[in-house]
């Protein structure tokens, strides 16, 4: 169904959310109600677990981070131990170029991490939230750039805006496991989700979309068009029919 046809008139959050909270200068901000979730883009979901991709194609962890940090904390003894054995110029050289190294690719894995994980976090929140006049099916960098102002402004509103909103990410997962057994269905009893796991990630057309296109015959840009829901029956489908063809 394309998303514009079954919102006809009015696409602002007034509508079809309920009043969430008041900033301190009056703005009101809105929580989609549960029962359009599902009516909402497929884009909105799909850019959420792109950006989720690409975290886990840095392979960022906090554990790796640290060891980074010893690395660069162990190079720099190193340096200060072949200064004080008035070590060749070359061998002190040499370590302190891999120690800059270091540190700049620290810095560069860090940043990226960062701002891929900031960005996931938006993306998330503008899925659930709105504000009073926002047109909920309409993607507007105007308000994408909003919301992150509201949230840099009140920055001890910036965390509980987060959880919650990681809170309702977790409970959508769980609404679409129960509700499209096929596509949601636990991977290995892992506990993901097929769908809306995250998956390798590429700098080319997703894989997923790419065999949906194929089954179904549409084109690319009609993704651009459906509902989160459309989008699910489509998967429950297809993994339905891989899973029969794989019992036979």
């Amino acid at each position: 169904m394309n998303i514009l046809k079954y919102f006809k008139k009015d696409f602002t959050a007034k509508k079809y959310c309920d009043l969430f909270y008041t900033f301190p200068d009056g703005t009101k901000l809105y929580k989609i109600k549960d029962s359009y979730i599902e009516k909402l883009p497929a884009k909105k979901l799909l850019s959420i677990q792109e950006n989720s991709n690409y975290i886990a194609f840095l392979g960022i962890s906090k554990s790796m981070l640290e060891a980074s940090q010893n690395k660069c904390e162990r190079l720099s003894v190193e340096c200060e131990i072949l200064t004080e054995r008035k070590a060749k110029h070359t061998e002190i050289l040499a370590k302190q170029k891999e120690l800059t190294s270091t540190i700049q690719a620290q810095k560069i894995s860090k940043s990226e991490y960062d701002n891929a994980i900031s960005t996931v976090m938006l993306s998330i929140f503008e899925m659930f939230f709105y504000f009073e006049k926002e047109p909920l099916f309409v993607n507007d960098e105007f308000w994408t750039e909003k919301k992150r102002e509201y949230l840099n402004k009140y920055p001890s509103l910036r965390v509980f805006f987060f959880q919650k909103s990681r809170e309702l990410y977790i409970g959508l997962e769980n609404h679409m496991g129960q509700r499209y057994k096929f596509s949601c269905g636990s991977n290995n009893n892992t506990g993901t989700y097929k769908a809306i796991s995250v998956y390798d990630y590429r700098r080319r057309e997703d894989g997923l979309i790419v065999a949906l296109q194929k089954e179904y015959k549409f084109e690319k840009d009609y993704i651009e068009t459906i509902t989160i829901e459309d989008y699910f029956n489509y998967l429950d489908k297809y993994f339905e029919k891989i899973s029969k063809e794989s019992k036979k």
